[in-house]
Parts: structure tokens; sequence; C-alpha cells
């Protein structure tokens, strides 16, 4: 890995519930539930698991968005909790999922990126209306199309829009959260491009948040999968795909489509049960409750994200001792 941008430490994000409506008594949604991760300089890291596992709720506190219950979040050494967020708007961007609702409909597409320009106060406003033009052509439309309102444009067009934005003060890091989940797959592979051709251009780091594993895949380096708030196995994407630590990345694996059905691959696993509640989560390895290979430690004792021989990341008994190595920050 490069030298390190962002790094999360104990990271943990809980939202209190009530229990009834007159009722004082209170709980806790644990979003997150203590993450340790890091991102290189110019690198992407996916971020995949299922719907409500707090890949989102992660994105979002990097940014500023959402303030941590507990834990750290360092930006170039720096602790983001002691650093300005209008300051911080300079250095970290996202693209968020849904193209159609993340654009104000009443502004010009051009007051749209030039907003984060004038928020700053970078450069003249003929300085901020070039540095528009030059954005839009950057991801592929016209200065032109600066006039127009976002809802005379399609879904692929409305992402790029939100990438010039997103690159307008050229940040450090971006985080994508599912940027393309809501895009038709022939354009889907067009912004994955586009990210990519910014990223060798403009040196920037990604933190890719999705449930598509191919599209982690095809743009990550690194991938980082996450259960029930907390990471479960970090790996380079090759690594991962052929070697899994992880009883559920290897179900996420093998629920990927094969383009040839005759192709020998992995059998799928139909993990039984639902999802836990974040509210309740169960006692030892939070997967135990749907794991096909699970043991008696499983249910008494939760396992530690741990490095491995190979250079990977697992948290999971079935990964023996002789595997691992010193524990250290993923």
């Amino acid at each position: 890995m490069n030298e390190p941008l962002l790094e999360i430490s104990g990271l943990k994000k809980y939202y209190p519930k009530k229990d009834g409506l007159f009722q004082g008594k209170k709980s806790w949604i644990k979003a997150v539930d203590g993450m340790d991760l890091t991102i290189g300089k110019g690198e992407t890291l996916g971020l995949v698991g299922e719907s409500g596992c707090g890949k989102s709720t992660t994105g979002r506190m990097i940014v500023g968005l959402e303030d941590p219950t507990e834990g750290t979040v360092s930006f170039k050494g720096n602790d983001l909790s002691r650093v300005d967020k209008r300051e911080l708007g300079k250095q970290m961007q996202m693209i968020f999922q849904d193209p159609f609702s993340s654009l104000n409909p009443r502004m010009k597409v051009s007051d749209v990126i030039a907003e984060p320009l004038r928020l700053h106060k970078d450069g003249s406003r003929a300085e901020q209306q070039r540095r528009v033009d030059e954005l839009l052509e950057r991801v592929g439309l016209r200065s032109e199309h600066g006039r127009r309102y976002p809802s005379e444009f399609s879904g692929g067009q409305r992402q790029r829009i939100g990438i010039a934005r997103a690159i307008a003060l050229s940040p450090s890091l971006i985080v994508c959260d599912e940027p393309v989940s809501a895009l038709d797959v022939s354009i889907q592979a067009q912004v994955l491009n586009l990210l990519k051709d910014l990223q060798k251009e403009l040196g920037v780091s990604y933190l890719f948040i999705a449930h598509g594993i191919q599209a982690v895949k095809y743009i990550s380096d690194r991938i980082a999968v996450m259960y029930l708030g907390k990471v479960v196995e970090v790996a380079s994407k090759d690594e991962l795909f052929r070697n899994p630590k992880h009883p559920y990345t290897e179900s996420l694996l093998s629920a990927v489509p094969r383009p040839d059905p005759k192709l020998r691959g992995r059998d799928r696993i139909i993990l039984k049960g639902d999802l836990p509640s974040p509210e309740n989560p169960p006692s030892g390895c939070r997967f135990h409750t749907r794991c096909p290979k699970v043991m008696d430690v499983c249910k008494q004792v939760e396992p530690s994200l741990q490095v491995t021989r190979d250079g990977t990341y697992a948290a999971c008994h079935l990964v023996s001792e002789a595997e691992m190595k010193q524990p250290q920050e993923a």
C-alpha cells in the first residue's frame, strides 16, 4: 500500500432509539461498531457488504457529514475532529448515490459546479467560469451544458455533473457512495472508466462504496468486506477473489454470476436467515447466526481483525493461529 492518506481507528456510530411512543427507555442502533482501516495516496479502497451494514455511514463520517460516536479519523496525520469542516471540504468531497436528488433542480449546472469554488472564494467570477467549463469538458460534457438545468440531463450525465462538482477543488480524497448503482449497466462502465481516468490524471484517492462486488473489483486496488458494522476481511482485489478467508466473503463471491454457466466456479452459498438487527447484534462473531462453518467458539468469542502471512486481514476463528502475524491496523 502507498503512504497512508486516511487512517480510521476504532470508529463507531450509534444512533439512539426510544423503545415505545411514551417510554423513556433508550436503545442504540450500532450502525458502525469499531472500524480500523487505511487508504493510501492514489489508492482506491473498495468497501462492500449488504445493505444496512454501515458502509454509507462510514463514508459520511469520513467527510464530516456525521460525527462519530467514538474513534478517530485522521487525514494526512491530522485528527479530523480538530479540523475546520470548511477547510475539510477542500481536501475531501463526496459523490452521492442518486444523481437525481444530489443536484439542486433550481440551479443551473454551471452554478452547481461553481458552488464549492464560490464557497471557498477560489478565484474571480471569470476564473470560476473558466474552471467550470474546463470541468465539464473533463467529465465528457460540453461547456454549453452549464447553461441548462439538471432535469434536462440523463442519469449518467447527472452523475458526470456530480463528479465535476466533486473534483472542482482538486481534493485528495473522494468518497464514492454507490455512484453507479442507480445507472444502467452500459452507463456504469462509462462512469467507472471516467473515475479511473481522473484518478490517473489527478492522483486522487477513492473510497468506493458499493454492494456490487464486480464493480468494486474493476475499480479498486484493495477491498474491505463489511458485515453488520464491522470489517471482516481486507485484501488486494486479486487475493480476495483468489483466496477469500472469511465465510461471508466466500458467500458474496459465490453469488457473482459467471458468463458461461458451464464454466467451473464456486458453488453458490445460500445464507440462512436474515441480517441480524444492528440494535441487538449477536454475541461472539456477528456472522455466526448465518455462517455455514460455525463453531462453538464463534458463538462466544468475537474474533479480531488480524493480518495473515500473505498480508491479508481477516476476523475469523477458522483462520488458524499459524496463519496469523501480530495484530496491526488494516
